[in-house]
Order: structure tokens, then C-alpha cells, then sequence
């Protein structure tokens, strides 16, 4: 497999035919939190994928948050750039987090069950051989927006969760993703996401201290992130002296991506994983 494959975000499925190379794509399923919901109670999962050779040292962990605007997706969306990541030596976690269609659940619930996740897992560290300190998050669409959540809102943490265990990812690399969801931005149409927005906006809640990012955005995928938005996010982190890479794209649309747009995509993470330390140069 090419290294321009890399990331791409492409279901097991599609990648791998035979049973083997299915099989040897299987992750370790771990429960990090139990829900109730109007359809029923669900084990919320993380879906694990470890380096070949793991050992027994913390290796730097990338968690991955599937988009589907808070209505759908799944964790084996991300299957193919966990086990590929994993191949570089990083833990690669795809997350199970509650969405409309499968849960009932809203996105503010969303919001919640990914800041758990990386509480779970940062708690967990030892457990997963993860080093706390080099926790990336990675989404794309509505999953970039739940990464970068992570890392700005203050509020929508589940009642009763030790909030003295950061939820603040160390990098953040966000594919196309929705960050402004004030009025012109996107979420409008959900009410609680219109109700909230001042709390639930990535974009309007850069605060000192969030981590370095990678931010991609199209020309053509206005609907989602509009370019001047992201420059001005970009403007935003510097001014509270963080680090924001930003690569946009002429003629990208959201979700409809040409292999040369690709390419740029994953030579920008691959490249920006690199100067974080999170893969080797010789990689």
C-alpha cells in the first residue's frame, strides 16, 4: 500500500477483501462509557489499534472522530487510517460516540461522549500504553468539530465525570471541518445546536492554551467552513500563541475530494505529525 493512502478514511471493507487481511485489521473493542437513551442503553467503544510490535513503552496515541453531522457515521470509518497509523508505531483509537440515528442522540450528547473518550483515555494511559502527554485527535466534517470541541468548550461535560482529567487534546489535524456554528455557520438547523451555539462554536471559543493544529478547508465547501472563517481562526490561535497550520484547497468540495486533493491532505498531516514527534522523520 502507497504511503499516499495514508489517512484516507476509507472503511476496512473497501481496503481489505480477504478474510485474512480483514482479520489482521480487527481492533481491540474497550467499553469507556455506558449511556441510556430513549432507544435503549449502549456500551459506548473505543476501537483500539496497536503497533506490531508494541511492547511495552507509551507510544504517542491519535484519536479519530468519524463526521456525519452528529446523525450518523461509525467508528470503521477511520479503520483503514488507524491500522495504517498504527503501522507507523502510534496507538490509533476510532471512537464510538452517540448520534442521532443510532442513539438518539443530540449533539450536544456528541460533544459529551468525546470529551469522555478522551478523559477515558488519558485516565487510561498506562492501560493502553499511551503517552498522556501526545494525545492527537483527528476528525473530519462534524468529527473535526468534535475534536476541536475537545480542545475549546468548557461546557457539555457529563454530570458526574472527574473533570480534573484533561479532555484537551496535544494536536489537533481537522479535515474540512465545522468549527463556526453561529448564524451563517453551520448546525443552524438542529435546535439545540442554535440554542447553544455561543458554547457549542469551536470558532468562538479559542481560549489560551489549545494545541497546535492542522487545519484543511476547500474552496468550494462553503456550506461547512468558509475560508475566510478559517483564516481568521488561524489569526485567533496565534493571538493566544498557539500554532495553526493552515492548508486550503482551490476547488475542494466537502466530501468529494480528486486524488490530487488527497494527496495534499495527506502529505499535510503526514508532515505536520512529523514536527510534532508523533512519527519519525524516517518514517
Amino acid at each position: 500500500m502507497t504511503m499516499s493512502a495514508l489517512l484516507l478514511g476509507i472503511p476496512a471493507c473497501d481496503a481489505y477483501g480477504s478474510d485474512h487481511a480483514k482479520e489482521a485489521m480487527s481492533p481491540k473493542l474497550i467499553t469507556y462509557k455506558t449511556v441510556h437513551t430513549t432507544k435503549g442503553d449502549f456500551d459506548l467503544k473505543l476501537h483500539v489499534f496497536y503497533p506490531k510490535h508494541a511492547g511495552n513503552a507509551a507510544r504517542p496515541c491519535i484519536v479519530f472522530f468519524h463526521g456525519g453531522g452528529w446523525n450518523s457515521g461509525a467508528p470503521t470509518h477511520y479503520y483503514r487510517s488507524a491500522r495504517e497509523l498504527s503501522l507507523l508505531g502510534l496507538v490509533a483509537i476510532s471512537v464510538e460516540y452517540r448520534i442521532k440515528n443510532r442513539h438518539d442522540g443530540s449533539a450536544l450528547d456528541s460533544v459529551r461522549d468525546v470529551k469522555s473518550a478522551m478523559r477515558w483515555i488519558r485516565s487510561h494511559a498506562d492501560k493502553l500504553k499511551v503517552d498522556p502527554d501526545k494525545i492527537a485527535a483527528l476528525g473530519s466534517s462534524a468529527g473535526g468539530h468534535l475534536a476541536a470541541a475537545c480542545a475549546t468548550l468548557s461546557s457539555f461535560d457529563e454530570e458526574g465525570e472527574d473533570t480534573t482529567v484533561s479532555c484537551v487534546p496535544n494536536a489537533l489535524l481537522l479535515v474540512s471541518p465545522v468549527l463556526d456554528n453561529g448564524p451563517g455557520g453551520y448546525g443552524q438547523y438542529k435546535k439545540e445546536v442554535r440554542e447553544n451555539w455561543k458554547a457549542f462554536s469551536p470558532y468562538h471559543n479559542v481560549r489560551k492554551g489549545i494545541p497546535p493544529a492542522l487545519v484543511t478547508v476547500g474552496t468550494d465547501e462553503a456550506k461547512y467552513l468558509r475560508v475566510e472563517v478559517a483564516k481568521d481562526l488561524k489569526r485567533k490561535m496565534e493571538e493566544v500563541g498557539s500554532r495553526c497550520e493552515l492548508l486550503i484547497i482551490e476547488g475542494l468540495q466537502h466530501g468529494k475530494r480528486i486524488p490530487e486533493h488527497q494527496k495534499m491532505i495527506d502529505k499535510a498531516k503526514m508532515n505536520f505529525l512529523k514536527s510534532m514527534g508523533y512519527i519519525g522523520n524516517g518514517e
